[in-house]
């Protein structure tokens, strides 16, 4: 799937509010900081993975841990397919 780094970050954002229930102020915005707990990330992660098959592993989603740095780590790995 081809996506550009815009649409990455708008498709994660609305990920994110609906597995956090909260209103995201920016993409830059640490997801432990807003609240988000490991059985969430589990959550985003499965949704990203099945979205956009791309094996986004919960290693990449800490080492990510905002929007912004998410959506170029799934950018890369749609890169790569």
């Amino acid at each position: 799937m081809k996506a550009n780094l815009d649409s990455i970050e708008k498709k994660i954002n609305s990920i994110w509010r609906e597995v956090l229930q909260i209103k995201l102020d920016n993409n830059e915005q640490n997801f432990f900081s807003v609240g988000g707990n490991s059985i969430q990330a589990m959550n985003i992660i499965s949704l990203i993975n099945t979205y956009y098959q791309c094996n986004l592993s919960f290693i990449d989603f800490l080492e990510a841990l905002t929007i912004l740095n998410l959506a170029k780590c799934i950018n890369d790995k749609l890169q790569s397919l």
